[in-house]
């Protein structure tokens, strides 16, 4: 492979011609406000699609030049030659859809992302004019460009009916055709969040970020329903205890209620007491607040964060997560000396994430759902009403249920096996069977002597 575009670990990109600003805008574009572990990916996989040379002797930029159609075929060859196939969809009414067929033992859940990151390379790169690239966007179905927002959810109803995650892919043409289903793993609930948020104090992380993750631990929320909440949600409950903030998949922005525990509350209401009012020296940022409650500005109460960074912006995943929370877990210090934060699960061990103070939730809510539950059936739909309750995928219930099946089972494995034990115990005491000989107690040459063959006379 012939490498044309050199693109540097921020997304900036040089081409044969030299530095190109369109197309570095672009890459900057789509790492913005992504972890740094993410960005890596994504830049990597541009990388090495940009390089791919599709037909022999092509010229660098045909890449970014040709049709839609011919983009199409490019994207078929490029999958094609990492191992995965790409096939007509065999769906009825799906003439225009095609099908990444992973191998198995290969992530489905990674070849859907790069169709997603190429979706959107291909969407800024129309919207930015990079080379010959219009709004047609190969990665997406033909047309679809052209639907108006209620046309493209109406033709997502239609397939769908009222299922509302998974609107993301709605009209991509690239879809694997069978996603691995995975049972989520059922964390051991006790101290989980308590320990994370132990060691962000212990690694002196800064009031607002604590904040967060005791929000986090109270609420079992998404990290950025916290960290994102703002003054407006905030104000539609009197500046009290509530505060409404955004929910995934969901188009309000104030879906979803969450609470303050009362010392972070107080702390909230210090910290803006302590500022001063922009406008007058003598009343805080809190009457401020209020004015602007009373005048109906929401775009600046939207503007104003209730757990502020240092420059008194929102916090991001690349400053919440990569600057003090995954720095925090893996500072800690372990009874036997070791360091690392590892919580375990039904199965394993790992480092956790913020998104485990809602996985450590969930969890605590399953086990008290199911505790008195005696069919599958009970057990289904005791998942299913916790899923509701946090907002969860509807197909999360089923694997939630499977989950705590499998726990269940091996947990009466056990009881048997400790039963069965108890019971024999009296019987084994009952039998004395003399040790012949330790095998400790043997010489290496007696050991050698034992190992020869016999042999033995029978009798006529």
């Amino acid at each position: 492979m012939s490498v044309h575009f050199i693109i540097s670990n921020v997304g900036d990109v040089i081409e044969p011609d030299g530095y190109s600003l369109a197309l570095s805008s672009v890459l900057v574009a789509m790492t913005a406000d992504v972890s740094i572990e993410y960005r890596s990916r994504i830049l990597g996989f541009l990388r090495r699609y940009l390089n791919f040379e599709h037909l022999p002797g092509e010229h660098p930029r045909m890449v970014l030049e040709e049709s839609a159609d011919d983009a199409v075929e490019r994207v078929k060859a490029y999958f094609l030659s990492t191992g995965v196939p790409v096939v007509p969809s065999r769906k009825p009414n799906c003439e225009h859809e095609l099908d990444l067929r992973v191998p198995d033992g290969q992530s489905t859940v990674h070849a859907q992302q790069k169709v997603t990151i190429l979706r959107q390379f291909h969407q800024l790169c129309g919207s930015l004019k990079v080379g010959g690239r219009t709004a047609e966007n190969p990665i997406e179905l033909p047309g679809w460009h052209q639907k108006s927002e209620e046309d493209r959810r109406e033709s997502w109803r239609t397939r769908h009916g009222d299922t509302s995650y998974g609107w993301l892919n709605a009209g991509l043409r690239f879809k694997t055709s069978t996603r691995t289903a995975y049972l989520p793993l059922i964390e051991n609930p006790s101290g989980c969040a308590e320990k994370m948020t132990l060691a962000m104090v212990k690694h002196g992380c800064p009031a607002t970020i604590v904040a967060i993750c005791h929000v986090l631990e109270e609420n079992g929320c998404r990290w950025r329903e916290a960290a994102w909440a703002n003054a407006l949600g905030w104000s539609l409950r009197g500046f009290g205890e509530i505060v409404h903030t955004t929910n995934k998949f969901e188009a309000d922005e104030h879906a979803k209620k969450i609470m303050l525990a009362p010392d972070v509350l107080s702390d909230i209401i210090r910290r803006f007491e302590a500022q001063p009012h922009p406008k007058d020296g003598g009343r805080s940022m809190i009457d401020h607040l209020r004015e602007l409650a009373t005048a109906g500005d929401k775009a600046a109460l939207r503007a104003i964060p209730l757990f502020p960074n240092s420059r008194g912006g929102f916090h991001q995943h690349r400053t919440f997560n990569g600057h003090w929370f995954r720095p925090a877990m893996e500072a800690w210090e372990n009874e036997d000396g070791s360091r690392g934060l590892l919580i375990h699960s039904d199965v394993s061990a790992r480092r956790p994430t913020p998104h485990w103070y809602r996985h450590a939730e969930i969890t605590r809510e399953l086990e008290q759902a199911v505790a008195e539950c005696r069919t599958d059936a009970e057990i289904l739909e005791a998942c299913r009403s916790v899923c509701r309750s946090f907002s969860l995928k509807t197909d999360q219930a089923s694997r939630y249920a499977a989950a705590l099946m499998r726990r269940l089972a091996n947990e009466t494995q056990m009881r048997r096996i400790r039963e069965r034990r108890a019971g024999n115990e009296a019987r084994r005491r009952a039998v004395d069977l003399p040790i012949a000989v330790g095998r400790l107690e043997l010489s290496e040459a007696e050991r050698l002597l034992m190992l020869l063959p016999v042999r033995r006379m029978e009798a006529a």
